[in-house]
């Protein structure tokens, strides 16, 4: 009897220790982006940009580019200003498919594509090869399950003026989703009940989505105190965006601060799925 109580006793020793073991090599989830320089070394040439009489616009004497204009305007994507999100992705049944971070910057440049209009913003993905095999299955739109691509960084256009703020969604990898629901934006000034419209139209690219259109349209429910781990946010604004296409309706539900932009994005995909990006982190340089 002795024996066996004894023999009992060291089995439970022995296997508390297995399991202290096995959890001191699983190490937290960490992550690294690579160091991006800002301000880049090549400068936007403003001079070749339209000249617009400020005097129409602020009151102030003399001309200044478009392009110098914006700049100035920049409070939200001001070039240098890093923001670390935490992404949350999960199926229709609620379960975890993936949580990963994502990294944005301004990059003091006009963006290629619409330099006249649009300011550059860099972003990079934390994800892995393995990891997307994985998640490819739950990809709502079939041709990019069937394509081998990762995205770890790329770099796109935002819009910071006195009547808008409007940025391109994180819609690499697993968030591809979210090009084809409304992309964060605000028209300003805001208040409650304000509504607006505008479309989508997914290019040649987008597989499944491509030469459709997607209807947008937001209304301002109110404004909200919302904590988030970078910081408790006052009298937020929250926004709902309804989104209609020939596959089926999204929803993205945002909150939006006048200092930090869009601190917090929820979406619903047509296929019931739902991504949260969530600001972490504000790093100033």
């Amino acid at each position: 009897m002795y024996q066996n109580k004894k023999s009992i006793i060291v089995g439970h020793i022995y296997l508390i220790v297995l399991v202290l073991l096995f959890n001191s090599c699983k190490e937290p989830r960490t992550y690294s982006f690579k160091e991006i320089p800002c301000p880049y070394a090549e400068t936007p040439d403003l001079t070749k940009q339209p000249v617009t009489d400020l005097n129409s616009l602020s009151g102030e004497n003399g001309k200044d580019t478009l392009g110098e204009l914006r700049r100035k305007g920049q409070v939200i994507f001001k070039p240098c200003r890093e923001y670390i999100y935490r992404a949350v992705y999960k199926a229709k049944d609620g379960s975890l498919l993936s949580d990963s971070k994502v990294w944005m910057m301004a990059t003091g440049r006009s963006w290629v594509a619409q330099p006249d209009v649009q300011e550059e913003m860099a972003m990079q993905f934390e994800v892995t090869d393995k990891e997307l095999v994985a998640l490819r299955k739950h990809f709502v739109n079939r041709k990019f399950a069937s394509l081998d691509r990762i995205t770890t960084q790329e770099t796109t256009g935002v819009i910071e003026t006195p009547a808008e703020v409007w940025m391109h969604p994180f819609r690499e990898n697993q968030f591809n989703f979210t090009e084809v629901a409304g992309f964060p934006n605000v028209q300003l000034p805001l208040e409650s009940g304000k509504t607006w419209s505008n479309e989508i139209y997914p290019g040649k690219g987008w597989g499944d989505w491509a030469k459709t259109t997607v209807h947008n349209f937001y209304q301002v429910k109110g404004q909200e105190n919302l904590q988030t781990k970078f910081k408790e946010f006052k009298n937020a604004w929250k926004v709902v965006a309804l989104s209609t296409a020939p596959f089926g309706k999204s929803v993205h539900t945002f909150w939006f601060d006048k200092f930090y932009g869009f601190i917090r994005m929820e979406y619903v995909n047509y296929k019931g799925q739902t991504l949260t990006f969530d600001l972490e982190e504000v790093i100033e340089k």
